[in-house]
């Protein structure tokens, strides 16, 4: 298992908050855990060894799993 790795991306409205991500990379997927203080959801790329996806990451606080080879994540689509 890669070492944990986090983002930190800010929220359009309302200003001063954030949305926040977690993860491990496992062997045969990745859980990224998301903590959504913005007022809708936020489009983020999740970039993973093979390529790279689009995600709209709800409000709220949770989690999604991806297949395995999560490298980073970057704001937008």
């Amino acid at each position: 298992m890669s070492p944990k790795a986090s983002y930190s991306f800010a929220c359009t409205l309302p200003q001063g908050s954030y949305v926040n991500y977690s993860f491990s990379d496992g062997i045969t997927s990745t859980t990224i855990y998301y903590n959504n203080h913005c007022s809708s959801g936020i489009y983020v790329r999740v970039h993973v060894a093979a390529g790279s996806s689009c995600w709209l990451t709800p409000t709220g606080k949770s989690h999604a799993v991806f297949d395995a080879g999560v490298t980073s994540i970057t704001e937008g689509c």
